[in-house]
Parts: C-alpha cells; structure tokens; sequence
C-alpha cells in the first residue's frame, strides 16, 4: 500500500510517502518556497497544500498520482466540528470565533478537490482524515523502532485537544488521556514567546534562553497561570487569552513585556556570597556566588526581535 501523507492545517506544511510502512521520501514546504513555517497560520489557509514537497516526494520515490492507495490528512474535520467550542477572548474572524471557525471548515472542505486537481485523479475515495494528534503520535511511535512506547503529544491545539498521552503497543497506538482547549502547554509558549518580544513561533528562542535565568524568581506568578489540574495541567485563559495579542495580564504579574530591543536582565538574582571567594578564587557558578552572577549576565547573548 502507498500512503501520501499531508500537513497543512496550520503551519509547517508538509508532505510525507510510505510503501507498506517504510517511508520513501519526506520533506517540509519550507524547504521549496523558502517561507518559514511554510504558510501564514490562518483559518482560510487550511487548502494552501505543500505542492513542492509534494511533487519533491513523487519524484523521490518515482511514484505517481494514480499509484496512490490513500490521501491521509492530519486532521479531523468531523471530529473539530463535535468538539469545537466558541474561544471568549477570540478576534473576529480569527481563530476560536464563529466567523473564523466558519472559514476554517470551509477550507478544509476543500482540500479533497485541491488534492485531486494536484495529484490528477479523484481523492474522494481515498482522503482518509487523521486526527491530528495521532498523526503526530504515529509520526513518532512507528519509526522509532520501538514494539512498547509512550507517546506524549503536546502543541498548541489539535482538533481540541491540546496534549495527549499515548500508549503504543503491537504496532497500535491506543489514547490515555488528554487535555483540552483551552488548557494548553504549546499557546503558553507561544503567548510567552510574544511578551517576551518574540514572534509567537520563537520557543526555541526562549527555550534556548532559559539556561540563564532564574526560575524561582517568577514562580509564585506562573502558578496562577499554569498548574496541576484534572488528568495532566490547567492554565488560566483569562491571564493568557492565547488568541488576541495583548499581554496585559500577563504584564500585570510580570512587570513590562519586552517590545524589542536587546535582551536584559529584568531581576538580577544576587545569592549568597561564594564560599571560594575568600581563596582569591570565584567559583564560577551565578547560582552561588554574587560576582558570578555579574560576569554572566554580561556575557549573555543579545538577541533581537
């Protein structure tokens, strides 16, 4: 069996090809277009299809479109249409409103005559939709090798869920829990990224710069936006409100969120003194020694938007 598997409900478009479960070829659209993230993530742009990566995976593995035994897409839109819920702190016409949500399915009802119209033959009969989470558990359970896994599977938001917990077992994957919208670990990130003066898709970024901070030093006031709660976490909407842009809650418990411009300390930690310091030697540890501290924070990398 041919298998073309498809991503482009939000970003990081994609196209992937596997014959009787080996993958043949694989490839992000970003690659082709030379676009990060492959296509803007909005509601009418469910249809926009990774056509490079998916000519790029036809070619690669000399497959044609009449070859095919099966379009699966990494989305549910049945399953979105049971769970979705109106988002309060929505923006017209964005995601989470009525409008935008209205958009949205129309798109993805048209991603099965996009797909014929690329591939040259009829896909009705062979679009398979995949909820998206288990896409992206089956993306790392079958070619890790492993006969027993568990599989965590957390982002933003999938059809409603927001983190899933997996367990593969016998070349099946069966759903233990999950968390759902709008409890979610990924639009954290992403609202952080922002107040932080990042884009919303810059984790990596602020991932990369948690090395040098100091996590006691807010943990008090990310407790009452994120904590342990029904099977795995919760977090507060009316502090996060992860659709529209402001951050005013946010500020209101952080102090002023950073609108560009390089990287400072905002509290700098000055901890006991270092033990070694009256040695004539530092220890060379921030969490230690108030000199330490110094040092680095002035070697911390600049960084800008």
């Amino acid at each position: 069996m041919i298998v073309l598997g498809v991503n482009s409900v939000y970003h990081e478009s994609s196209a992937a090809l596997v014959r009787d479960g080996r993958v043949l070829a694989a490839a992000e659209e970003e690659r082709f277009n030379r676009r990060k993230h492959g296509k803007p993530d909005r509601p009418a742009r469910a249809d926009d299809l990774p056509v490079e990566a998916i000519a790029f995976c036809l070619q690669q593995a000399a497959v044609t479109g009449g070859e095919l035994d099966a379009v699966a897409y990494s989305y549910d839109p049945m399953l979105r249409r049971q769970l979705f819920r109106p988002d309060p702190c929505s923006v017209p016409g964005g995601w989470g409103s009525l409008d935008g949500e209205m958009t949205f399915l129309a798109a993805l009802d048209r991603v099965p005559g996009r797909l014929s119209a690329l591939l040259g033959l009829d896909v009705g009969g062979r679009i398979r939709w995949v909820p998206h989470h288990v896409a992206n558990a089956a993306s790392a359970y079958y070619p890790s090798g492993f006969e027993s896994a568990a599989v965590l599977v957390a982002d933003g938001i999938g059809e409603a869920a927001t983190t899933v917990l997996f367990a593969g077992a016998g070349g099946r994957l069966t759903k233990l829990q999950e968390v759902l919208f709008p409890n979610s670990i990924g639009f954290l990130w992403e609202k952080l990224s922002a107040y932080l003066g990042f884009s919303e898709y810059d984790a990596s970024k602020v991932m990369g710069l948690a090395g040098y901070g100091d996590a006691g030093v807010h943990a008090e006031a990310f407790g009452k936006f994120v904590y342990p709660d029904g099977p795995l976490f919760g977090t507060d909407p009316d502090i996060l409100r992860f659709r529209p842009p402001d951050v005013e809650p946010l500020e209101r418990l952080l102090g002023p969120a950073r609108r560009g411009g390089p990287i400072q300390p905002r509290q700098p930690m000055w901890p006991r003194r270092c033990r070694r310091r009256p040695t004539g030697r530092c220890c060379g540890s921030p969490s230690t020694c108030m000199g330490c501290t110094r040092a680095a924070t002035s070697a911390w990398p600049v960084v800008s938007r």
